[in-house]
């Protein structure tokens, strides 16, 4: 039978990887039009006030801010450092600084999807065997996850009467999140360090999965070879106190770079409000821990509208959306930009 120019058109591989990729832009589309509706609907009436906030934006702490988005990401780069050097002693903190930003990066253009693969690619060009790389990858992430429990964790024992107090309509909700993100961490914590819990895991997919011949069988097998060196890397790291303890500090430092940007915002904002600067560590905390039990793609929308529900308490509503729009710009829209550059930088550098 002899194809039509359509047939053939719709066979070829990159006809359907363009179709997959207009899917992809569409379907990345949804969280942007989701924010610009909300505010919309929230700030149409203010929005004058709004933009004469940002119009006179004090650019010293707006730079500060950026400032703390950029060392936000080299410390949120030590981990990869520490875990990739002992397998290559030449691994530098600029190369994992690197990593980092190609993960900002493939995070927006990829909704998330490439991060891993992408990042992963990166550190087997440096020497490190795929399946080890994607280990190495998923501990910071679990530390990360860690330090925003921790964090919450101490605001809800020093700032417990200010969070119900201010937040009596969805403290409850805050307490959901915080519960919600203590179990998740704490499951990923034993998949890593409990090998009984490994086992566990992977019962149901051994006994279903049996044909060796076939693609699940070869995927399952990849996965547990995956985790198994993943414990090994974890056991390492979280079986010892001192190493626990140190990148735990190291974490929340990095945590607190972004938790105190919105009050830097204010006061870029000039505004003439009185908030107490512990209050809006407590906010910011819950905020990032709630923005993290959410579904989120390419990190858009979640945290725009958290932001608000949680800030308008404290600041406005006016406020909240004008020092929203400075606080997203300094960890997320200035960071994909800088990550856009260096990461051009870093496939070229890779290739050569």
């Amino acid at each position: 039978m002899i194809q039509t120019e359509n047939q053939k058109n719709k066979n070829d591989p990159r006809e359907v990887l363009k179709k997959r990729n207009r899917g992809r832009k569409l379907f990345a589309l949804v969280p942007v039009l989701l924010v610009l509706g909300i505010m919309y609907v929230i700030f149409w009436d203010s929005r004058e006030e709004l933009v004469s906030q940002l119009k006179e934006t004090d650019n010293k702490y707006f730079i500060l801010m950026v400032a703390l988005g950029i060392l936000y990401v080299v410390i949120d780069s030590i981990p990869y450092k520490m875990l990739v050097h002992r397998l290559q002693p030449s691994y530098t903190l600029w190369d994992s600084v690197q990593i980092t930003y190609l993960g900002i990066f493939l995070n927006v253009t990829t909704l998330g999807a490439g991060i891993k693969p992408g990042q992963t690619y990166m550190l087997s060009r440096k020497g490190v065997e795929p399946g080890k790389a994607m280990a190495i990858l998923t501990v910071p992430y679990i530390y990360h996850k860690a330090a925003i429990v921790l964090y919450a964790t101490i605001a809800l024992v020093f700032s417990h009467d200010f969070i119900k107090s201010e937040f009596s309509d969805s403290y409850h909700y805050i307490y959901s999140a915080y519960g919600l993100s203590a179990l998740i961490i704490g499951g990923i914590i034993l998949a890593c360090v409990c090998k009984p819990a490994h086992r566990l895991l992977f019962a149901p997919f051994d006994k279903w999965i049996k044909n060796k011949d076939g693609k699940a069988y070869h995927i399952k097998e990849i996965l547990k070879s995956q985790l198994s060196y993943l414990q090994q890397e974890s056991a390492g790291i979280l079986g010892s106190v001192k190493n626990t303890m140190v990148i735990m500090v190291v974490y929340l430092i990095k945590m607190t770079c972004w938790y105190v940007m919105p009050y830097i915002a204010l006061k870029a904002v000039h505004a003439d409000i009185s908030v107490s600067f512990m209050n809006v560590i407590v906010t910011s905390a819950f905020m990032l821990m709630i923005v993290g039990v959410i579904p989120v793609v390419g990190g858009i929308g979640p945290s725009e509208f958290v932001y608000i529900l949680l800030f308008s308490v404290l600041y406005g509503k006016v406020y909240a959306g004008s020092t929203m729009i400075l606080y997203r710009m300094a960890n997320y829209y200035i960071p994909f930009l800088i990550g856009t550059v260096i990461s051009i930088y870093s496939f070229k550098k890779s290739e050569e």
